[in-house]
Order: C-alpha cells, then sequence, then structure tokens
C-alpha cells in the first residue's frame, strides 16, 4: 500500500514538471511572435512616416518648379513607434533613412527631383532629426531645400 501511495505522489510530481514544461514553452512561443510582429509593425510606420517627408519634399519641388523662391512646410510626425523614438535622415540626394536606436531601419529612394535642386540636412541636424517634437520642417530657399526640425 504504501509503494501506490508514492507511485502517486511521483505521477504528479512529473505531471506537475510537465504542465510548467508545456507553459514555458508557450510562453516563449509567444513572445516571439510578439516580437517578430512589433518589428513588422514598426518598419511599416518607419515606410510611412518616410513617404510623408518624400511627399513633403516634392511638394517643395514642385514650389521651386513653379518659380517660388522661399517656402517652408511643417509636417506631423508620430513621436514615437513602438514606444521608441526615432531619427528622420536624408542620405544623399536620392535617399531617405527612418530609423531607431539598436531597432528596424528604414531606407527609401526619391526619384524625379531636379539635380537643380540641392536636398540636404540644416546644420543642426547632420545626424537626423528626432521625433521628439512631433514636427520635421522641409524648407526650400532658392535652390536648396533643407530639412530639419
Amino acid at each position: 500500500m504504501e509503494l501506490k501511495g508514492q507511485y502517486l505522489s511521483l505521477e504528479q510530481m512529473i505531471l506537475f514538471t510537465i504542465s510548467i514544461v508545456i507553459m514555458v514553452m508557450i510562453y516563449y512561443s509567444f513572445s516571439l511572435l510578439t516580437e517578430d510582429v512589433g518589428e513588422s509593425i514598426a518598419k511599416d510606420q518607419m515606410e510611412e512616416v518616410s513617404e510623408v517627408v518624400i511627399a513633403g519634399l516634392y511638394t517643395t519641388f514642385n514650389s521651386y518648379e513653379n518659380g517660388v523662391e522661399y517656402r517652408r512646410i511643417e509636417i506631423d510626425i508620430p513621436k514615437e513607434i513602438s514606444g521608441e523614438m526615432y531619427k528622420v535622415n536624408i542620405m544623399d540626394r536620392n535617399k531617405i533613412r527612418v530609423y531607431g536606436d539598436g531597432g528596424p531601419e528604414i531606407q527609401q529612394a526619391m526619384g524625379g527631383i531636379s539635380d537643380e535642386i540641392h536636398i540636404k540636412m540644416d546644420e543642426g541636424f547632420m545626424t537626423g532629426v528626432t521625433s521628439r517634437k512631433g514636427k520635421i520642417f522641409i524648407e526650400l530657399d532658392s535652390n536648396v531645400i533643407k530639412v530639419g526640425r
């Protein structure tokens, strides 16, 4: 009779251990899935930000094409993407980069802007404009388009 009780206790401990292992595996699976989905959503949001900034650049360029000497537009951007601040940077004449600290990064090409126009970052924002204020400006001054805050 005593062996029956020991077997029952051993059986319950093994079942408990198995259930703990299963719960840990489920938790690990869901955390990996959540991380992948979160990164995908962050990249999509960064793409949207880059498209909004590119649209602002095209609007400013069209002003130049229409003979306007000076124009400044302000664009609202989200302050955070996936709970993190990020930066917007013009890498060269035809590339925009949106990136977070150690997180995902998006680089998107711009086309259709004349070689007569120089696109550059404002002097105080050579490494990029942070999203802290939720705004970014695009300024046309003669034949130079500056991006800053």
